[in-house]
């Protein structure tokens, strides 16, 4: 028992003197004592249990400013992966699809319904613009790789290879230029990432 504790005992005991008679003082003291001793430690747990919370409140705020931090991160990264991936798929299938040197609407529509149309809200303006320089420049296949798919995973390129396969038989056929880059061109880059 703290000696502040033990002196509002004495003053409790001293206040309940005349109720009590006077008669017992010693009984009143150890009785003010406990009183002011249950009051102390109420107080003092009460404290405890304020500065935890706010200790909790002061901990989550650093914790959700890191996890926003961190969330901003995986999310930052998310889209730019995104759009390698949108990129990567449209200048592959782009270049799939013109491989015969024909551009059949089929194969147009497959990719659109795969990624998007080029000028869709979906899409990043960064995104948009790539892609239109995609279908004016008509990159190499060389150029498509170190580009755009150079940044992807093999998850996404294994992906993209069902894609690809799609693009080109959308129109009902498989030319024997889609087969040769398909065999010659993108499985061994495929197989070697």
């Amino acid at each position: 028992m703290g000696i502040f504790r033990a002196l509002g005992g004495g003053l409790i005991a001293i206040a309940f003197a005349p109720v009590t008679g006077g008669g017992s003082l010693l009984a009143a003291g150890l009785a003010g004592a406990t009183v002011a001793n249950v009051a102390g430690w109420l107080s003092d747990e009460m404290d405890k249990d304020e500065a935890r919370a706010e200790g909790r409140k002061d901990g989550f705020k650093d914790g959700f400013k890191a996890g926003e931090t961190e969330a901003a991160k995986k999310f930052a990264e998310y889209c730019r992966q995104s759009d390698s991936m949108k990129l990567g798929a449209f200048a592959l299938g782009w270049y799939a699809m013109n491989v015969d040197g024909n551009k059949a609407r089929e194969q147009i529509n497959a990719i659109a319904n795969w990624i998007g149309s080029p000028d869709s809200s979906i899409h990043s303006n960064y995104a948009k613009s790539e892609m239109q320089k995609i279908m004016e420049t008509n990159p190499s296949f060389y150029t498509i790789k170190s580009n755009y798919l150079s940044r992807l995973s093999k998850e996404q390129l294994s992906s993209i290879d069902g894609f690809i396969n799609e693009v080109m038989r959308a129109d009902g056929r498989y030319a024997p230029e889609e087969k040769k880059f398909y065999e010659n061109e993108w499985l061994p880059f495929f197989r070697n990432v």
